[in-house]
């Protein structure tokens, strides 16, 4: 009976576990640190072309940008081809991967971000400030 009831008590702590892990994912918002990266590659999804962004103040606008919208998470995405851009956000020792899926849908690691602006205006617009 002490070992059924030892059995019992470890998988209530499990299931209580999940539900506090389930949860934090659930309220989870989209956001990316300031100040932290040093540079940000952006490759457009269809023509492949690429433009890496070093300058510091630049780097910190867009991840500004990209900040300021709000979002949730929407599901967890699986492996899927096709992206409309794809942003790596890099400090040098670390890399961080984001894929603008369709307007207001993004990707960052497993999960997948509703958010509330449309993300390729976002991008389109920053690309054009910054060619002038």
């Amino acid at each position: 009976m002490v070992k059924r009831g030892k059995v019992v008590m470890v998988f209530i702590i499990c299931i209580i576990l999940i539900m506090i892990i389930v949860s934090y994912i659930a309220v989870r918002d989209f956001s990316l640190a300031d100040g932290k990266y040093t540079f940000v590659t952006i490759t457009h999804g269809t023509t492949g072309n690429e433009l890496t962004i070093t300058n510091s103040t630049d780097v910190d606008k867009f991840v500004s940008e990209l900040n300021t919208s709000c979002g949730k998470l929407s599901g967890v995405d699986f492996p899927s081809m096709g992206y409309q851009y794809k942003i790596v956000l890099s400090n040098g020792d670390r890399e961080e991967e984001l894929y603008i899926k369709s307007e207001n849908r993004i990707k960052n690691g497993l999960f997948e971000y509703e958010l509330d602006r449309n993300f390729v205006v976002l991008i389109d617009n920053f690309l054009k400030a910054l060619e002038n």
